[in-house]
């Protein structure tokens, strides 16, 4: 949009989403919107005036106002940048110019002096409110028509027929068989931008957490017979919600083309026009063989491999699938869906040729935790599955490639297979810990019962922060305490040295190696988190009577660690840097599933979080619900919080960390198993 004078007699050089009022006798404001496309990339602005003029230049914070001739160049801050008043006799500013990448106006006082100014060359009437920028109106009355149309998309109602509606975009994405590491990049890359969220009931709900938490989630599986959603209906969903211009993820367990209806789904989408994409997942068929030790193919046992599904579409005749051809084809045979039909297929395909003696291993729930296997023979396996009890979902492997099974078996004989592992630790913490349990073999339920937020008062915080020349030692608790004081540091600090010279002392070695992590050496860390202990440290290093201490942690906590400190002499500063707070969602479902079927252990990781358990689930009433459930703590305080419930911790870690209490499982798990 050019520039051009405004009723108020500024001099307007560039306007976005502003009322540019026309020659003032037309009685009529159009609204416009002058896009930066009308003032191309590079032109600035240029003025040209004679005094007396007041100039105030506007811009961002960082651009420059230039003031060439005898002017010096000025840095802009905040909106007003430049306030010059000269008279006559000052001196003439005549052939000066000002130059600014963003808007700006001049402000004169008295029009009648001014004799020209210029915007990008263009000469302006002096003293009146004529737009004369352009030379035929016209031109300008049809440039602000045009703008007002394309401006129509802000007014609700108006040429809203004449409007297209924004189209979403979906996206098919396989989730893998069902450990979460098996999921794609890309996968995982989608679902961070996902509006909504359709998955299956093979879908590790653990997944979920890579969608926003605003996403709308919605379950869209089935189990057997039992269907949630109808496919078509499912199909119209997705359509549906992608006309509504959001970003769709259809998550699939395994692969979508395979053996997922996805093939169906996308045919759908593209009869309605709906852009979509395909991102391919691991599949079943190859990944839980591998995770039960049993390779498809082998130089010296098969050449190739054929699958089958076992679950055939109900229009379809009950003998679609050739079973004598599939029992005369060399190599592996790979059966999906064919759980509780298992007995009828072995009984076929002996009945055309294949040998009774032929190795069989069934896999349930593969690659995740709750792993299950069965190995039998053709003619054996339909009675070994009713026995077992065996139920879908599972993948059946058939052929000589079985017998590797007990050299081959990895996943089954990492040292917490079978065991099922609560994690409490609050959210954004819980990621590291949970992912050491799953690559130990567990099945992880991720029930976080904390959060962290601010402090409710942090008037205490401030203050300590405006004196922290004044302290000698610094003690932090935990590595909250260390994330959020710093999180305020650097809001209120740009220098770590701003801090000052107090000592460090840190209590357990993940305190003290997220402090390292900050380039911050630690002066004194006890063994044990007692505050006995903590005392002791302090006091074998120096004498602490009349040292000021500054004790940075959660803002309910025990009393025991001041009180001893102050108890030598020492002049204590509890500040709270950091509250906790129960966590109520259940995003994964993981919350209901312990509910329904227990665990094997629970783990704590501070007072709060057995706190917090215990208020959302009743600890002792679970426990007598499940009473092969079993208790780990972390350390002496946690335990404390344990026995307040009159409960025992069945596990202590002997080092005071994450690292410590996954190995106090470990050794107490092979225990019990020796002892079975």
């Amino acid at each position: 949009m050019e520039p051009g004078f405004g009723p108020s007699g500024n001099v307007i050089a560039r306007v976005e989403d502003a009322a540019f009022l026309l020659h003032k006798s037309w009685r009529t404001a159009l609204c416009v919107r002058a896009t930066r496309w009308m003032l191309p990339c590079g032109q600035f602005p240029q003025i040209q005036a004679e005094p007396p003029l007041a100039f105030n230049v506007y811009g961002p914070p960082g651009n420059q106002a230039v003031f060439e001739g005898t002017t010096t160049r000025q840095p802009i801050r905040g909106k007003h940048v430049a306030n010059t008043n000269r008279a006559p006799s000052q001196g003439r500013f005549h052939g000066q110019s000002i130059i600014c990448p963003e808007r700006f106006s001049i402000n004169y006082r008295d029009r009648s002096q001014l004799r020209t100014a210029g915007v990008n060359g263009a000469s302006v009437s002096k003293g009146n409110n004529r737009c004369d920028l352009l030379t035929k109106r016209w031109a300008l009355v049809v440039a602000c028509v045009i703008h007002w149309l394309l401006s129509c998309d802000r007014r609700p109602g108006l040429l809203a027929s004449s409007r297209m509606k924004k189209k979403g975009f979906v996206y098919l994405v396989g989730a893998g068989p069902g450990d979460t590491g098996l999921m794609t990049l890309r996968g995982a890359e989608v679902m961070a931008r996902a509006d909504v969220v359709v998955y299956d009931a093979l879908v590790n709900a653990d997944l979920l957490r890579l969608a926003p938490r605003e996403a709308e989630i919605i379950f869209g599986g089935k189990r057997a017979k039992c269907r949630s959603i109808p496919q078509g209906e499912k199909n119209q969903l997705l359509v549906e919600k992608a006309c509504e211009g959001k970003i769709v993820v259809r998550l699939k367990g395994g692969d979508p083309y395979i053996f997922g209806r996805g093939a169906e789904e996308a045919e759908e989408l593209a009869a309605a026009g709906i852009p979509f994409e395909v991102v391919p997942g691991v599949s079943s068929i190859s990944a839980v063989p591998n995770y039960a030790g049993v390779p498809l193919t082998h130089r010296e046992l098969s050449s190739g491999f054929t699958v089958i599904t076992g679950h055939e579409h109900s229009d379809k005749p009950e003998d679609a699938v050739d079973w004598a051809q599939v029992a005369a084809t060399p190599g592996t045979k790979v059966v999906m869906m064919a759980t509780e039909r298992m007995g009828e297929i072995a009984r076929r395909l002996m009945a055309h040729g294949m040998p009774p003696k032929t190795p069989v291993a069934m896999v349930r729930w593969g690659t995740t935790g709750q792993q299950q296997s069965i190995d039998g023979t053709l003619a054996t396996i339909g009675e070994l599955v009713t026995r077992a009890g065996f139920r879908a979902p599972s993948v059946t492997v058939i052929g000589e490639v079985v017998r590797l099974r007990d050299r081959l078996n990895w996943f089954e004989k990492r040292p917490l297979f079978g065991q099922r592992v609560v994690v409490t630790r609050a959210r954004d913490q819980a990621g590291d810990f949970a992912r050491q349990f799953a690559e130990l073999g567990a099945e992880v339920l991720e029930i976080p019962t904390i959060k962290i937020v601010p402090p409710e008062q942090k008037e205490n915080l401030k203050d300590a922060m405006l004196a922290l020349n004044e302290y000698d030692w610094i003690i932090f608790t935990s590595t909250n305490g260390v994330t959020e004081f710093f999180n305020y540091f650097f809001k209120a600090f740009d220098d770590m040295r701003d801090i000052g010279g107090p000592r460090i002392a840190a209590v357990g070695p993940s305190t003290a190696a997220k402090l390292r992590e900050m380039h911050l050496k630690v002066d004194v860390m006890p063994k044990e988190y007692l505050a006995s202990e903590i005392v002791r440290a302090l006091t074998a290093y120096q004498s602490i009577e009349n040292v000021r201490i500054l004790l940075l942690r959660a803002e309910v906590a025990n009393p025991d660690l001041p009180r001893e400190l102050e108890k030598c002499g020492a002049i204590v500063d509890d500040v709270a840097c950091y509250r906790t707070v129960p966590e109520t969602e259940d995003i994964s479902g993981a919350a209901a599933r312990l509910i329904e079927a227990g665990a094997d252990w629970v783990t704590f990781t501070s007072g709060s979080t057995v706190a917090c358990f215990h208020e959302r689930f009743n600890l002792p009433e679970l426990k007598s619900k499940y009473p092969k459930m079993r208790l780990a703590s972390i350390g002496p305080e946690t335990s404390k919080a344990i026995r307040n419930l009159k409960l025992e911790p069945d596990v202590e870690a002997r080092e005071h960390t994450t690292d410590g209490l996954v190995a106090a499982l470990i050794k107490a798990t092979k225990s019990k198993s020796k002892g079975a």
